[in-house]
């Protein structure tokens, strides 16, 4: 008779040991998870020639003083058709000073305004400062796209919350943003909602970020051209050509106002208007020192800076596609 031999058994510390083991290898995967985002989507900041660090540096120093300043950084790039023959409004070839200088920004703002309008989209590097309250915060750069029809618009920190994205589509997400974070917040948070006018939104901004791009910057500034060509005394404007602004020929125009009942907003404007695109690439303002916390009247200018906008890096009509503004497409997150 054969003898009955038992099945083998495991030990029981075995069992435990591929259980923490197990345990082990899941905690490993999630701290990786966690701690590491997936390569970014989109063109990273050193393969556009973006050097985000040299870039802030520059804007903060530039256009300081009422002279034309030259920014060194590399990579501007003009690209896509152009938008079509314009009435022209030639360029200075000498200084400009007075109504003069007025009428002459104004003219030049809303051709601006006619070109940009004209283009179906455009991509950018978008750089951001603003004032809040009496706190002037970092500058934000990010990638920028924008479709004109219907309005749209993508953004992607290149800087501080990086790998943040941003998106609107008029008309879509019940007129709200979508919004995913960088770093762990993204990873461990989904997509949010946000109302662009909402108290969440503005908390971090001036104005709603719907009001983000050079139609939208153009149209502004004309409404503040408007008003001081009407009252013109009491304002001081100069029209300075044969500026730089990133390596690119540039004029320079300076407004400065006697007092807030003038320009309750600003005490000072200064920007950059690109000659070869005709369109304003640079916008500083600055506020009246009465009104900001701890503005020394020695360093004017460097204390009450209110708000600061810069487009680099500009492609007109690249031809962006519905896909650049949906948000399942595999290049952004906001599915994950």
């Amino acid at each position: 008779m054969t003898a009955l031999v038992p099945a083998p058994t495991v030990p029981a510390r075995c069992g435990l040991r591929n259980l923490a083991a197990i345990a082990i290898a899941a905690a490993a995967a999630g701290f990786l998870y966690l701690q590491f985002d997936p390569i970014p989507s989109g063109i990273s900041p050193e393969a556009a020639g973006i050097d985000v660090g040299t870039l802030t540096a520059e804007l903060d120093q530039s256009a300081e003083t009422t002279q034309p300043v030259s920014l060194e950084e590399a990579g501007d790039e003009v690209g896509g058709s152009s938008p079509g023959p314009l009435p022209i409004v030639p360029a200075p070839a000498r200084p400009l000073e007075g109504r003069a200088a007025l009428e002459h920004d104004l003219a030049r703002l809303e051709q601006a305004h006619d070109r940009v309008s004209r283009l179906a989209d455009y991509t950018a590097t978008f750089c951001r400062c603003e004032r809040k309250g009496s706190q002037l915060g970092e500058t934000d750069v990010t990638q920028l796209k924008v479709r004109h029809q219907p309005f749209s618009f993508y953004m992607k920190w290149l800087n501080g919350d990086v790998d943040r994205e941003v998106m609107f589509v008029e008309g879509q997400n019940g007129g709200e943003m979508l919004v995913k974070l960088g770093g762990l917040r993204g990873r461990l948070l989904p997509t949010l909602h946000v109302n662009p006018n909402g108290a969440v939104a503005m908390r971090e901004c001036r104005h709603p970020a719907t009001e983000v791009g050079l139609l939208h910057l153009t149209r502004r500034m004309i409404g503040y051209r408007r008003r001081d060509v009407a009252q013109a005394d009491g304002i001081t404007c100069r029209v300075i050509p044969d500026g730089q602004f990133q390596q690119r020929a540039c004029d320079v125009v300076v407004i400065e106002y006697d007092r807030p009942e003038l320009s309750p907003d600003y005490r000072k404007t200064l920007h950059y208007i690109d000659r070869e695109l005709g369109i304003p690439v640079l916008v500083k303002s600055y506020g009246w020192p009465a009104e900001i916390t701890g503005a020394d009247p020695s360093r004017l200018d460097e204390t009450t800076l209110v708000e600061q906008y810069a487009y680099t890096n500009i492609r007109l009509n690249p031809g962006l596609s519905v896909r650049d503004f949906d948000r399942d497409s595999p290049h952004y997150r906001f599915s994950r």
